[in-house]
């Protein structure tokens, strides 16, 4: 069901349109946060804090316009307000989580690396282009939903992702390079 009726339905009353739209949103919003901030524990409360803003707000929403976009940027704006708070307060930024050591966790630690090395590639990128690959990506936008995000024309959009997808790949090799040619050296 699409949006504007869940949002209709949830300014009626009805409980169960909170969770279809968390159902249709949620898995992205969290991915979306943890591209965004490195951090699964923090990823959750930005989500839940995105979605909290979507129920204190559902008056004032826009039924013509999709929730996931708003729900992003609901993230983006909640990390950087985040971000200055523990930096005003010269506040350590909050670690990652400790690894587990449940079966296959290797696995998940392999992968977990791949997704933090990407992550850590990302913030090499120019802003604009970083936060578009993560909006499409992590946040499964389309290049028009993006384009209405950033005030920015939708082939612009388009050619900052292409970009920014060539220079993460050069980047990711010349990673792997440097790591292999580190471990094969002399000490």
């Amino acid at each position: 069901m699409s949006d504007a009726f869940q949002l209709r339905r949830l300014r009626a009353g009805h409980a169960d349109a909170f969770d279809a739209i968390y159902r249709s949103h949620g898995a992205a919003v969290y991915r979306y946060a943890c591209a965004v901030c490195g951090d699964r524990s923090t990823a959750e409360d930005l989500a839940q804090e995105a979605f909290l803003g979507l129920l204190r707000n559902v008056d004032t929403l826009d039924e013509r316009r999709p929730l996931r976009p708003y729900l992003l940027r609901s993230v983006k704006n909640r990390h950087v307000d985040r971000w200055r708070s523990f930096v005003e307060r010269g506040v350590p930024l909050p670690a990652e989580d400790p690894p587990s050591n449940a079966p296959g966790v290797e696995e998940h630690l392999e992968r977990a690396e791949s997704v933090a090395a990407v992550t850590r590639l990302l913030e090499e990128l120019p802003e604009t282009q970083s936060e578009i690959v993560r909006l499409r990506i992590y946040g499964e936008l389309d290049y028009e939903a993006i384009a209405a995000m950033t005030d920015a024309p939708r082939d612009t959009v388009r050619n900052r992702y292409r970009a920014a997808i060539a220079r993460l790949g050069s980047l990711l090799k010349r990673s792997r390079v440097e790591r292999g040619g580190m471990s094969g050296g002399s000490a």
